[in-house]
């Protein structure tokens, strides 16, 4: 049996600036989607944007991947820059979580290799295609080879993937960056969200199948017997790979899981700079101080 959860969710970045910024061109992709999947529904009931100090100039715009983008300005001095969006959020499973394997197994039994002969969309096709934070490595498509053999059911060897790369990866934050090449992710085998999914991308675009880069967020719980802190919970990423006659499937390689009711998808693209949640342009001489705060609270549900 599979029940609705509906979640409150905050997140606010703010920057405060050594010296004064006389002028800056910034862009948000804060605001989740709504959709409806065979697995999984969302639907975004309610969400603001909060801009401190306002902007001289705010708009609203939907980007090539449907993802809701807010573009602002300031052409006057600003000592301070503070982002907040509020969401309420509702996922609905339609597939339990115990079930959700076995389900996919006896709906998703093509070879992969059959899929990957069928993307005539150009919309489909641009997520087979290199991309500026997933470039073609050979060293992942020989990594990738070892879950996709010949004639292996699809569903069967992205698990797979997924699986080794949680057993291989080791999750340490602070050793990478948003600018960290592949090839060194691919070396190392640490980092983030951020590394697990792109290495994921990479292995699965290697073998002619379309794969998407997701974020948004994942509920964490406290210890048994603790109470839930706030402001220490973090945006998350994982990847969705298109399958004919199905649609996008989600998986989460850094938790090892098929994104279900706990995951809150906000925007996707072809690799995280297409999908960053705030960045932008500033003019000034000095440095920055930056502090992310993200909460995600449960919310009684009808």
């Amino acid at each position: 049996m599979t029940q609705a959860l509906t979640f409150s969710i905050s997140h606010q970045t703010t920057y405060r600036y050594s010296d004064p910024v006389n002028l800056a061109y910034n862009e948000a992709k804060l605001l989740p989607r709504s959709f409806e999947h065979p697995l999984v529904s969302q639907h975004c009931k309610d969400v603001t944007l909060r801009i401190d100090p306002e902007p001289q100039d705010k708009q609203q715009r939907t980007d090539s991947f449907g993802n809701q983008v807010t573009y602002f300005s300031y052409v006057s001095s600003h000592d301070h820059m503070d982002v907040r969006s509020l969401s309420i959020v509702t996922r609905t499973p339609h597939v339990s979580k115990e079930d959700v394997a076995h389900y996919l197994r006896q709906h998703l039994k093509q070879p992969w290799q059959d899929a990957a002969r069928h993307y005539p969309e150009p919309k489909i096709k641009q997520f087979v295609l290199n991309s500026q934070l997933v470039p073609f490595l050979p060293s992942l498509q020989a990594y990738a080879r070892v879950s996709f053999e010949k004639h292996r059911g699809l569903f069967d060897a992205l698990f797979d993937l997924m699986t080794r790369i949680f057993d291989d990866f080791t999750f340490k934050p602070g050793v990478t960056t948003v600018t960290t090449p592949l090839d060194e992710v691919a070396r190392s085998m640490t980092g983030v969200c951020q590394d697990y999914s792109h290495f994921m991308i990479a292995c699965v675009r290697s073998m002619g199948l379309a794969c998407r880069y997701v974020s948004g967020y994942l509920e964490t719980l406290p210890p048994p017997g603790e109470e839930k802190l706030q402001g220490v919970d973090a945006s998350h990423a994982w990847v969705s790979v298109f399958i004919p006659g199905f649609g996008w499937l989600d998986f989460d390689p850094t938790n090892n899981l098929l994104p279900l009711e706990q995951h809150i998808t906000v925007a996707w693209g072809r690799d995280y700079a297409d999908v960053a949640p705030l960045k932008g342009v500033v003019y000034s001489n000095g440095t920055h101080d930056l502090q992310v705060a993200v909460d995600m609270a449960r919310q009684d549900t009808p």
